[in-house]
């Protein structure tokens, strides 16, 4: 028998340790097992205490001394049913608790979460899911878009928008060319000019609970933060920006 068959039924290092020296010496005081173990005197009344209180162990009083004993197989058996109704017990616990930690957690606020898209094929998806959000709000509406993702790309969105009826309002840069891609139209597509020294060298979605911060490099890349505190943040940001825009002519 190995000290790590005894750790494998809950006991500790220790306790198995001095379990095993105990069943090897035979009864004796405790003086007598910090010599057989070399462990400190207070390792081994503390752990013959637990293995008293596990009924691993039993004593005797002799002269005003406790001799211990290793008890009975059977003792082995008794301490895993023991273990099993506590077990069971917190078990019952835990279950009556969570119906009221996922109580707390509905009021709490709602967890952040980012993800990072990388290339063209990354950007459609994302456009697709902006589409399908009913309405977003769009800042720093450059021409880069146009050449990284292509016309045809961006008149095929424009008449998935128009199909879909999608609320949009755009704040294009200053120097956007709006004879690249026929985005005006629909009453519900609404365009301003930024100033020139508030053009954006990201382009900034907010839509549903997410805000996207698109970067049309080669290959482009766009960070999606799903926080509805964040999305208000930026939507205060979008609606200061509004304000001081021009309307396109």
């Amino acid at each position: 028998m190995h000290s790590s068959d005894l750790e494998r039924i809950g006991l500790n290092r220790n306790e198995a340790k001095v379990f095993l020296a105990l069943l090897k010496s035979g009864p004796a005081i405790a003086s007598e097992m910090v010599r057989i173990t070399g462990f400190h005197r207070n390792i081994i009344y503390d752990n013959l205490d637990k293995l008293v209180e596990r009924g691993l162990v039993t004593y005797i009083n002799e002269g005003g001394k406790r001799r211990f004993a290793v008890a009975p197989p059977e003792a082995l058996n008794a301490m895993l049913e023991r273990d099993f109704s506590e077990l069971e017990a917190r078990k019952a616990v835990a279950l009556a608790l969570m119906p009221k930690i996922s109580a707390e957690l509905s009021k709490s606020r709602q967890k952040q979460s980012a993800m990072i898209y990388r290339g063209s094929k990354a950007f459609k998806g994302l456009l697709r899911e902006v589409i399908s959000s009913g309405s977003y709000l769009a800042m720093g509406v450059s021409n880069a878009s146009v050449e990284v993702l292509g016309a045809d790309f961006w008149n095929n969105f424009i008449m998935q928008i128009r199909k879909n009826k999608v609320r949009e309002r755009l704040l294009l840069n200053s120097d956007f060319k709006i004879a690249s891609v026929p985005i005006t139209g629909p009453k519900h597509t609404q365009l301003r000019l930024l100033p020139s020294a508030a053009n954006m060298v990201t382009e900034i979605l907010v839509y549903s609970h997410k805000v996207a911060i698109m970067v049309y490099s080669d290959p482009p890349i766009a960070t999606v933060i799903e926080d509805k505190f964040v999305r208000d943040s930026f939507t205060k940001y979008f609606e200061h920006l509004w304000a001081i825009s021009k309307p396109v002519k």
